[in-house]
């Protein structure tokens, strides 16, 4: 591992599974494509800051055609600088959703979207809408042992990136805020 200066930006792009993040990371060792989950609670943006490079490796994939060749930097940690703001985001080429190099894991969003589906189908044909509890069900598995959420919350990106964009989605969704310095969420008053 190694611990560098440098800037990475943040840019957001709408993929066949909703919103994810891709970073480019700009560094005295070169310029790097970040995929990690762990920059998906950042805004789009660029930010300045020490970050701990785990491993350098080659990636290729195919989008539209084309074969897109990057390097890619695996990150350990970021420790952002505190006296600035992130700086607006630098537009880029058409991006692929890194969902997509674990078939296993869009197999089982796919199967979550279809049987949501035909549950709001079934429900609404019976005339019933989910209740409260079915709700407070839903979040208590999405969020497994940080449930409940208390007023703070510091998000695991090691549960995998669905899961991560679902968790990170539910707060957004419910009055919730990505603290960027201290990199944990807090319900807004």
């Amino acid at each position: 591992m190694i611990s560098i200066q440098g800037t990475i930006n943040i840019r957001s792009i709408q993929g066949r599974y909703g919103l994810f993040n891709i970073g480019t990371l700009v560094c005295s060792l070169g310029t790097f494509a970040v995929k990690d989950p762990s920059i998906e609670e950042y805004d789009p943006g660029c930010y300045a800051g020490v970050f701990v490079i785990e491993r350098i490796r080659p990636n290729s994939y195919i989008a539209d055609g084309r074969m897109v060749v990057e390097v890619r930097a695996t990150l350990a940690s970021i420790i952002l600088d505190l006296d600035g703001d992130a700086a607006p985001a630098m537009p880029e080429q058409l991006e692929q959703d890194p969902i997509e190099e674990d078939r296993s894991e869009a197999a089982a969003i796919q199967m979550a979207m279809v049987a949501r589906e035909q549950d709001a189908i079934a429900n609404e044909l019976s005339g019933m809408a989910p209740s409260t509890r079915d709700a407070e069900l839903d979040a208590s598995i999405l969020f497994g042992h940080l449930w409940p959420v208390g007023r703070c919350v510091k998000l695991d990106p090691t549960v995998g990136r669905a899961k991560f964009r679902q968790q990170r989605d539910y707060l957004s969704a419910n009055g919730y805020r990505f603290v960027v310095a201290q990199q944990h969420w807090l319900k807004e008053e």
